[in-house]
């Protein structure tokens, strides 16, 4: 316990003086000069707040002509030294503690990380090589965080990283901090075989990048890519919203062996064909079509087609609460509520004989 203390006290210390809000920099030394107060006096004062100096060879000219002593400035230099070495101490404790399995602790541990905005960095991208993809995960979160451009390489790099949460986090900080140039290395990645690229078409989703359809529409129709790779093209492509994607997210719902590729397209049309009234109707019919096909995806496709309130939907949930997966019942029951409005129990004979005579409503052809 006292070996801890001395190693961590001092950082305890140095919170304690940030939340204290006095930060000493070169001007207040020269007025404490200026103000006739003794050495001791104003050493005293550095030893006990957070300091903030610029001590490049034009700031100690000017100190020196402040009449700040040789010695003010080395305790100054010796200050600075000590407390960025407390800073990183900190910034490494808090880094471990992304370990937690307490969400709303992690989600504590990331803001405070997020406060030290560009100390932070050079230790955050140190720690996406760490050996526990947990705190590689975390680490590239505070990064998109942060926003500071300078980690754009090594969020570049962990794109293919072994583990899909780094691959995801890396994608989103990288959406973060966009330019023309990561773009273009984003766009060139999903083109190129043989590594991860999921997480490259999530940033491109993520961007919005409407340069990245087609060839995001390429990775989707590559039988030969990873099954993660194709998932997260269809994903992508529904955050980029383009109404032109709907006929190959249809084509890919009804036609992927794969369930994983199949939900993702599912859920990308719910983002695309609610909002195009043309595109409406062809996709609550491939839709359907799913939910009576694929068992597997029911549950995902139902969740869908909340978005959808037309008379063939509300007819294929209504049939969905006798499934006997009860996730899928309970997604029916949570769909039709969203679609109708209605506030009728999950039983199915009550919702048959309310579309007994609410349908016409809905003009059933």
């Amino acid at each position: 316990m006292l070996r801890f203390l001395r190693l961590f006290l001092p950082v305890f210390l140095l919170a304690g003086s940030l939340l204290a809000g006095e930060i000493l920099d070169n001007d207040k030394v020269v007025r404490l000069v200026k103000a006739g107060l003794e050495e001791p006096t104003i050493l005293r004062k550095l030893d006990r707040d957070v300091c903030n100096f610029d001590l490049s060879t034009a700031e100690i000219e000017k100190l020196k002509a402040a009449n700040v002593s040789d010695g003010l400035i080395i305790a100054m230099m010796e200050k600075m030294d000590t407390q960025v070495n407390r800073v990183r101490v900190e910034i490494e404790m808090l880094i471990q503690t992304l370990r937690t399995s307490d969400p709303e602790e992690y989600k504590k541990t990331v803001v405070r990380l997020r406060r030290f905005g560009s100390q932070a960095v050079p230790t955050l991208s140190a720690h996406l090589a760490d050996p526990d993809d947990v705190i590689r995960a975390g680490a590239a979160e505070v990064l998109g965080e942060i926003g500071d451009v300078s980690a754009r390489k090594d969020l570049l790099d962990a794109l293919n990283d072994d583990a899909p949460p780094v691959r995801a986090r890396a994608a989103k900080a990288l959406s973060i901090m966009p330019d023309e140039e990561t773009t273009k290395s984003l766009i060139k990645w999903i083109k190129t075989p043989g590594r991860h690229r999921d997480g490259a078409a999530l940033a491109l989703g993520y961007l919005r990048e409407k340069s990245a359809i087609d060839p995001l529409n390429s990775l989707l129709d590559d039988h030969l890519a990873a099954e993660d790779d194709r998932a997260n093209a269809a994903f992508a492509l529904g955050l980029i919203g383009d109404p032109d994607s709907i006929r190959k997210l249809t084509d890919t719902l009804l036609g992927s062996p794969s369930d994983r590729i199949r939900e993702t397209s599912a859920k990308a049309i719910g983002r695309i064909g609610p909002y195009h009234k043309d595109l409406t109707e062809p996709s609550a019919k491939a839709l359907t079509r799913a939910f009576d096909r694929f068992p597997n995806s029911r549950a995902v496709v139902a969740r869908v087609l909340a978005d959808f309130p037309m008379a063939g939907v509300i007819a294929t949930l209504i049939e969905g609460l006798n499934d006997t997966n009860p996730e899928v019942t309970d997604a029916c029951y949570k769909s039709l509520r969203a679609a109708t409005g209605e506030t009728l129990g999950r039983g199915y004979d009550e919702w048959s004989s309310w579309w007994e005579l609410a349908k016409v409503r809905y003009q059933v052809q």
